[in-house]
């Protein structure tokens, strides 16, 4: 077949599956003319994809293709979003940089656990990865039902992480919830909260688990506002 002399016919009055080959069943589903991507007519699978304005960056559309079957999809380390709002050009900005003009857009993933994704697993994802806690991270399995708390139960920003204010859960202490985990002086966990030692003031023979207890801090004691003020 010599194409040089039908190269003024478009390709797809002869490649329409009937005089020669057409689109495979799986080829990514689009109006436009074949050369608009396929550049050769000898390698005709070396292509150079060309979006349409209806399916360009910002038009929520990518998916529609790039699902794992009619084009490249999401890769098997990719965060896991939840299906529906949030689509490819959510964060990925730019066609011709897809893993590198990422910016990472929390409103499309609002109804996601952040520890989904702010696990220690996807830390190469997009240009910073996504964070996990810090070795010196509180520890959320002292605080009562603490282990079913999400990163924003305390964090409050997805831009500013260390704008959090303190969730105790409602943790009683003295076993439902250990105060001193966090607020004894020998802790050295992140976090601006108030250190003290175990018997800090207690009497000789005064008997102390941990720092809420009857005649001392709230919620079991009487002084100052639970979780906000000890005295």
């Amino acid at each position: 077949m010599n194409h040089s002399v039908v190269a003024t016919t478009a390709c797809a009055t002869c490649h329409n599956g009937t005089s020669a080959r057409g689109k495979s069943a799986t080829h990514v589903a689009t109006t436009a003319t074949c050369d608009s991507c396929h550049r050769s007519t000898t390698v005709w699978t070396s292509v150079t994809g060309a979006h349409t304005a209806a399916n360009a960056v910002g038009t929520g559309t990518c998916d529609t293709c790039h699902n794992g079957a009619s084009a490249k999809g999401k890769h098997a380390g990719h965060v896991p979003v939840p299906a529906g709002a949030a689509k490819c050009d959510s964060c990925h900005k730019s066609q011709t940089a897809w893993t590198t003009s990422v910016t990472m857009n929390h409103t499309v993933v609002s109804t996601a656990e952040c520890k989904a994704c702010h696990n220690g697993q996807y830390l190469g994802e997009g240009t910073t990865g996504a964070l996990a806690k810090t070795a010196n991270h509180i520890p959320e399995a002292q605080l009562l039902g603490g282990a079913l708390l999400d990163c924003k139960s305390c964090h409050t920003s997805t831009t500013s992480w260390l704008t959090q204010r303190m969730n105790h859960n409602n943790s009683q202490g003295n076993g439902a919830g250990w105060c001193k985990s966090c607020h004894d002086s020998a802790t050295r966990y992140a976090g601006p909260m108030e250190r003290k030692s175990l018997r800090h003031e207690a009497g000789s023979s005064t008997v102390v688990t941990d720092c809420s207890q009857s005649g001392c801090h709230r919620p079991l004691g009487n002084k100052g506002a639970a979780y906000t003020k000890w005295d």
